[in-house]
């Protein structure tokens, strides 16, 4: 346990930040009974901000975890950053003024903490799934989205808040609405490489080690980059590592023959549907305080369990309609890696290209309407898309009809403009 507590210890996340040059730039001030901090050139209040304390569970706890403050007495407090990390106790301010000593480390993690945010997820599979190998798209993300449900119900279960600030600089803002525990881009940094090598060795002739470096590599920036950024403790991301490796030792046997069963079953579809809608609503981890607002993250997993649903009904509808064909090639595995020529580069953008511009529109015309849809049906005065129950039930239906977009909707339309990559139907099995 102690261990645990010490991998959880804010002060690591600050000590690997001002390894790589952040720091505070200012002094602080302690005084109980004071409502600012003074530094050169005037003062501010101090905001609120969540803080690791044991016991803490809820975000309304972490925002109060400083209310004593007033109580204390004024004394000597230590006033420089060094001060900070021998004292163990933090000034009760998130302070935001702060120097980055070297600013290609800033732009290098902020680049690789891009490869675990949705805009990635939305543009990666669907192009590797048309211009690469859709079976293999369609066997990691099957993984990936296991791994990401698992992340997203285990943060909304801990509620443990992100790590104190000071002594922390938040360098990102955008996921500070969401709990701490495990850190999901650290789950996704290690199922997309993961699975895609294990998948990539046993169709592909390729050199083995490179493979295996570019795996790591890709974990360990993304990883390393959400501690450089301020916004989770050394403890989040193992545990996501490790989360997410079990659920690729589980899963991986097995994907194979659920792929295959997602495509030639007759009540495939309608099986898919029902449970990936039981695992956004009934099987999603409960809150511990069974309020439905505290759940921060599961529109994040009901997009990802949808639009994954959707892609199977697709890939589904591609076997059924006469689309795709099974073809026994297995005696030509593994096949050789070809690098593409000018012509086949271009009409890989022009795919992209077509297919983004589609899933967009798709987006801006059913969103409105859906969230109207629901918020109707639940009785709400004007439409509300941040209402828990309307978020889960628009953005289901949504995703739900952009991965049947990304599988049978969009290679269609490729196909009619001449764009289409024939292999596409033929990777069944």
């Amino acid at each position: 346990m102690d261990l645990l507590t010490r991998l959880n210890n804010p002060e690591l996340t600050a000590k690997f930040q001002r390894f790589c040059g952040v720091h505070y730039s200012r002094k602080t001030s302690r005084c109980g009974n004071g409502d600012t901090t003074v530094h050169s050139g005037g003062t501010f209040k101090p905001a609120e901000m969540s803080t690791y304390l044991d016991g803490q569970t809820t975000r309304e706890d972490n925002n109060a975890s400083f209310s004593g403050l007033q109580e204390r007495k004024c004394k000597k407090q230590p006033i420089t950053e060094d001060d900070w990390e021998k004292s163990g106790d933090p000034p009760a301010t998130d302070i935001s003024d702060y120097t980055i000593r070297y600013k290609v480390l800033l732009h290098f993690f902020t680049i690789a903490s891009s490869l675990g945010n949705e805009a990635f997820y939305l543009l990666f599979y669907p192009c590797c799934m048309w211009n690469c190998d859709s079976l293999l798209i369609r066997q990691t993300a099957l993984v990936w989205c296991l791994c990401m449900w698992v992340g997203q119900g285990t943060k909304d279960y801990l509620m443990w808040p992100r790590p104190s600030s000071p002594p922390v600089v938040r360098l990102e803002t955008y996921y500070l609405q969401e709990f701490a525990m495990p850190s999901t881009h650290a789950m996704s940094a290690t199922a997309i490489p993961v699975v895609l090598a294990i998948l990539i060795i046993s169709r592909y002739q390729v050199y083995i080690p490179a493979l295996i470096v570019a795996a790591v590599l890709w974990c360990s920036m993304v990883s390393l980059s959400r501690l450089y950024l301020g916004v989770h403790s050394v403890l989040d991301i193992l545990a996501g590592i490790v989360m997410s490796l079990t659920v690729i030792v589980l899963t991986t046997p097995y994907v194979a023959d659920f792929d295959w069963y997602q495509q030639t079953h007759p009540f495939a579809p309608m099986v898919i549907f029902i449970s990936s809608l039981a695992m956004c609503t009934v099987f999603y981890p409960s809150s511990k305080t069974g309020d439905v607002y505290t759940y921060n993250t599961r529109g994040d997993a009901v997009q990802i369990v949808a639009v994954l649903a959707g892609v199977g009904l697709g890939a589904w509808f591609n076997l059924h309609l006469g689309f795709t064909s099974v073809v026994d090639n297995k005696d030509a595995i593994p096949y050789e890696v070809e690098l593409p020529t000018l012509k086949v580069f271009a009409l890989s953008v022009m795919r992209f290209f077509v297919g983004t511009v589609i899933l967009f529109t798709m987006q801006f015309l059913l969103k409105p309407p859906l969230v109207k849809f629901f918020s109707y049906m639940l009785g709400l005065e004007k439409p509300e898309k941040k209402h828990p129950q309307v978020e889960v039930g628009y953005k289901f239906v949504m995703f739900y009809c952009l991965g049947m977009a990304i599988s049978f909707i969009i290679p269609f339309v490729h196909c009619m403009f001449g764009l289409d990559r024939p292999a596409f139907y033929t990777e069944v099995i």
